[in-house]
């Protein structure tokens, strides 16, 4: 698709600089490129020294050593490299093709150790950065992304000491561009796949610009031009907030408060809100702007917590609420209503803007969590709770979307129900064959999850067993026996049972199997096998009669008295689909932190609830506070003020075949000799009935 956009000689260009980047990464990997040990004091390798700092904090004397070089740089790479950064042309593949080869000339530097290599780094991607936003093509703008965000970044690692103040001034504006363009990219492919790289470079490039803008003067960060893209605002506010929280425990524990940070965090926050809720736009990003404004507000507070002048925060948020778009959206009001409260500062706001706020709060209870807004309405009129009540309302759904992206992208341990489900191998057949199951979900596409399946046939004996036939099928479990055969497919597109085969495993020894599926819908799913194979010994096969030799001509032996047939067949006990074949962990209500467990905002997008004793589900004497489902994320309640009464747990998922519907399950315990309830929370209706009418099901088999 791309060469017919070139032309002959651009074409010549592209190719040859292609091959030299193949040539380059094979040298770097395969021969270990400038990782070897040159003189006693350091690896002489700006890459492998790097790794050894931010690696495991090891004694230096068991820290291990580069391996020698086996094959030097050859020229003739270096050459080809270097012709490529002169390409002939002028379009789009021309500038692509120069700013990679120039990329990889300075990583080769890096490589071989070579002091000017960060220097070269920088001026590259500074050079790369003056490209017109209007002149890119998506290909060139993600790698520009890709290199901004980056090399910012590393840049920052490979420098030792304090940076220069000219190197410093380097690193702001590769990372202020490189957040720019990965907005940009983030905005014109909304699903949630386009948005996690973007994402995540953003957060590398924002956490490096923190970084430096910490350490400069105050009037460096007063003069830093902030882009208004609602992207941009939501990483940067997220990534401050964070920052001065981590600080504000420093200070708690006696450290002094960063100034440079602070107001950088001020100017960020008065920057953003309320200008960006109210920044004219299309209706489907309405969800990033509120993400923005939340967290824009969660930087008033920490601000205000960090010794920021709570005087001129409090002024900026009060005038908001004379704006007509804020009064009429009554999920907003209520929310900077509380923003302020945690300033100190709720009395502040014109008698009438408080009369409407305390008629939104009763207007927003509803049945299930109206505890909430009784708990809001008393604090705002008495003051009882002490700046700890900021929570917030969303307008749109989509909020939560980009809420999540932006946790889950953020923090790499967020990854957990994948990383635990892909660890774990289930064992569900005993001796002579001894039969594990491992089960990788993934999301491949909307509608489909897709789940690779391991099979491990391990030989617990000192026997051999051939033409071992290993056979998979897929039921339905269900009460009513229900049979539906539409929802799932196995690798071969169809329904019917498939079997593979080994032609042998001998002692002691192991052999897998790999098989796929594709689920279209939320079930109880089991998976089944069955595993034969024949019922003779092999040949040779000592039986230990010494005293007896044995015969070329002898009968094979039956290894089991109660089977005539030539085959012995098992089957397995079925292995139940857990949560996390359909569902991923979900932190939209993660942050920004609310004041209150669990967040209003559950109640809000999961409308469709069901409830039951333990008994009435068929969990009778389960224990559910021990509970911990793979796939569904755990919300923490540490440092809330107001708690629902009695809700002692509560979980959420993203379900994966839409990645639109999410699931809540909250486990209230015991209150006055009540029962353990276990409540079902939904967005839609649909997917309350399939989780609710075969909880049982769900439950036992996130115990495997």
């Amino acid at each position: 698709g791309i060469s017919t956009q070139l032309s002959n000689s651009e074409w010549k260009t592209v190719a040859a600089e292609t091959a030299s980047l193949r040539a380059s990464l094979v040298w770097l990997i395969v021969f270990a490129g400038g990782l070897a040990q040159q003189h006693p004091e350091g690896s002489g390798s700006l890459i492998f020294d790097l790794l050894v700092e931010v690696s495991a904090s090891r004694p230096a004397s068991k820290r291990s050593k580069a391996p020698g070089i086996t094959l030097p740089l050859p020229q003739e790479l270096l050459s080809a490299l270097q012709a490529s950064t002169h390409g002939t042309g002028s379009g789009w593949a021309t500038r692509f093709v120069q700013y990679r080869a120039c990329l990889m000339l300075a990583i080769l530097e890096l490589a071989q150790g070579s002091s000017n290599a960060p220097d070269s780094l920088m001026l590259i991607a500074d050079s790369a950065s003056k490209t017109r936003q209007g002149d890119m093509s998506s290909l060139l703008q993600r790698f520009l992304g890709e290199s901004l965000c980056s090399v910012g970044a590393l840049c920052l690692l490979l420098h030792r000491g304090t940076p220069s103040e000219r190197h410093q001034r380097i690193v702001i504006q590769l990372c202020v561009d490189g957040l720019a363009v990965c907005a940009s990219i983030a905005q014109v492919g909304v699903s949630m796949p386009s948005l996690m790289r973007p994402l995540q470079l953003m957060c590398v490039a924002a956490r490096a610009l923190i970084s430096v803008l910490s350490e400069v003067d105050v009037s460096v960060v007063q003069r830093l031009k902030i882009d208004s893209q609602g992207l941009f605002v939501l990483v940067i506010c997220r990534e401050v907030a964070l920052a001065l929280q981590a600080k504000g425990d420093a200070v708690t524990q006696g450290g002094s408060p960063n100034r440079a940070l602070v107001a950088l965090a001020a100017g960020i926050a008065r920057h953003a809100f309320p200008h960006i809720l109210l920044a004219s736009g299309a209706e489907e990003m309405s969800g990033l702007k509120e993400a923005a404004s939340w967290w824009a507000l969660a930087l008033f507070r920490n601000v205000a917590r960090s010794g920021g002048d709570v005087l001129a925060l409090t002024q900026s948020l009060v005038e908001s609420l004379r704006h007509a778009e804020i009064q009429r959206a009554s999920h907003t009001l209520i929310t900077v209503a509380a923003a302020i409260h945690d300033l100190g500062a709720f009395g502040q706001i014109e008698a009438q803007v408080q009369t409407k706020v305390l008629a939104e709060l009763r207007g927003n209870a509803a049945a299930g969590h109206s505890w909430y807004f009784d708990a809001a309405l008393q604090a705002l009129q008495t003051a009882s709770l002490s700046r700890n009540l900021g929570f917030y309302l969303a307008g749109s759904s989509s909020i939560l979307r980009w809420l999540h992206c932006l946790e889950e992208v953020g923090d790499p341990g967020h990854f957990e129900g994948t990383a635990s489900m892909a660890k774990r191998s289930v064992p569900i057949s005993g001796p002579p064959l001894m039969i594990y199951l491992r089960m990788l979900p993934s999301c491949q596409r909307a509608g489909n999850s897709h789940v690779t399946l391991r099979i491990d046939v391990c030989n617990a004996t000192t026997l051999t067993f051939r033409n071992v036939s290993v056979g998979l099928s897929i039921c339905r479990s269900s009460l009513l026996g229900k049979k539906d055969r539409t929802s799932w497919s196995l690798a071969t597109g169809q329904v019917r049972p498939c079997e593979q085969s080994i032609e042998s495993i001998h002692c002691r020894s192991s052999a897998s199997l790999w098989s796929e599926m594709t689920v279209h819908g939320v079930q109880p799913l089991c998976i089944s096998l069955s595993v034969s194979y024949d019922n003779i010994s092999p040949p040779g096969l000592d039986t230990g009669a010494a005293d007896q030799p044995s015969s070329a001509n002898a009968l094979q032996e039956i290894w089991s008295d109660e089977e005539d047939s030539s085959r012995l067949n098992f089957v397995c006990h079925p292995t139940p689909l857990s949560l996390s074949v359909f569902f991923r962990p979900f932190h939209g209500f993660d942050c920004p932190c609310s004041g209150m467990f669990p967040p209003p905002m559950v109640f809000r997008a999961c409308p469709h609830t069901r409830q039951g004793p333990l008994s009435n589900l068929g969990l009778s004497g389960f224990d559910l506070q021990a509970w911990q489902p793979v796939g569904l994320h755990k919300l923490q309640h540490a440092g809330c003020s107001l708690a629902l009464p009695g809700v002692q747990s509560c979980f959420a998922g993203l379900l994966a075949l839409d990645s639109v519907s999410i699931l809540c399950l909250l486990i209230r315990g015991p209150v006055g000799g009540s029962a353990e309830v276990l409540e079902v929370r939904t967005s839609n209706e649909v997917l309350l009935e399939e989780m609710y009418g075969n909880m049982k099901f769900w439950v036992l088999a996130s115990l495997n």
